[in-house]
Parts: C-alpha cells; sequence; structure tokens
C-alpha cells in the first residue's frame, strides 16, 4: 500500500487459462463477441464486448427453466453454462 491506497495488480494469462477463467468456448475472444470465422483477422466489424453479468442472468433463467432457446444462446455466443470468474461482480 502506498499512501493508504491498495496497489492493484494483474497477471497476463495465455487464451487457454482466459477461456478457463471466462467460461468460452476455446475459438472464442474473451473480450467481444466476434464470430470464430473472423479471430485473427483485420476485423471488418466492432463487435460488442461481452456481458458477462447478462451471461449470469441468462444462466439462472435456464437453470430454472431449462429452456433450449437459452442453451442455444450460449452456443451462438460461444460461452458455457456456468459460473466464471465474474459471476457476482458487477
Amino acid at each position: 500500500m502506498r499512501l493508504g491506497f491498495p496497489i492493484l495488480s494483474a497477471w497476463i494469462a495465455d487464451h487457454v487459462e482466459h477461456t478457463t477463467l471466462h467460461g468460452i468456448a476455446s475459438n472464442s475472444c474473451s473480450k467481444c463477441v466476434v464470430p470464430a470465422t473472423e479471430l485473427g483477422q483485420d476485423p471488418q466489424n466492432t463487435y460488442e464486448p461481452r456481458d458477462y453479468a447478462h451471461y449470469a442472468r441468462r444462466t439462472t433463467e435456464y437453470k430454472q427453466t431449462q429452456a433450449t432457446h437459452i442453451a442455444d444462446y450460449f452456443h451462438q455466443v460461444g460461452v458455457k453454462i456456468d459460473r466464471n470468474v465474474f459471476s457476482g461482480l458487477y
């Protein structure tokens, strides 16, 4: 601590660690919802950032209803239906 303020730190993780921490498919971006076919290319579009709070709400809804359209949504965006490192954070 310096001057009474906490010092934040971070670590650099490789892609495999990010997929585990974020609960995403291995062919997905951890920052935005870009289609897997456009990974590693010069992006032609801008994509929305991932909303992990939204994923948490949808996961809760899925656990209650077992609705297939929610499972299809998660498959489409490349997210695994489960808790991830951001569950519970705002």
